[in-house]
């Protein structure tokens, strides 16, 4: 995804409706996007017993706001899709942005790693990849 593809994702976002997939039917996807979202599933699926607890530490989802927001740079810096993915996507990297902030300032904020829970899920039910499984 080029900074022109963010720019065009941000537009379709914000002055319109987000694309939409036809039923049983999901996005493409390439070698980028999908090792940044397995590395932030990772990233996130190890943090989870600690916020389940309520004993996630703040240097814990430091370093996991950290890691999302460097797989989000990565992502945007290397992953190449077609117009209407790449707005799907958009979507879902600001849900995940706007989380890693909260989760910064607030661990335990329920709109900070559920947020990214939830934009792990949604997108694991929109894009094709193979091998995706939910956050336990």
């Amino acid at each position: 995804m080029t900074h022109d593809a963010l720019t065009h994702g941000e537009q379709a976002h914000e002055h319109g409706m987000p694309p939409q997939l036809a039923e049983g039917q999901s996005w493409a996807t390439d070698a980028p996007l999908r090792a940044a979202m397995m590395r932030i599933h990772t990233a996130v699926a190890t943090n989870m017993p600690g916020y389940r607890q309520g004993t996630l530490q703040p240097a814990d989802a430091q370093t996991l706001a950290s890691a999302i927001e460097t797989d989000i740079a990565y992502m945007v810096a290397n992953c190449k899709l077609e117009p209407e993915p790449d707005a799907a996507l958009h979507g879902l990297i600001a849900r995940m942005m706007a989380a890693a902030t909260v989760l910064k300032a607030e661990p335990m904020s329920e709109t900070g790693l559920p947020q990214v829970v939830s934009a792990l899920s949604e997108y694991g039910a929109t894009f094709d990849h193979p091998d995706w499984k939910p956050i336990p």
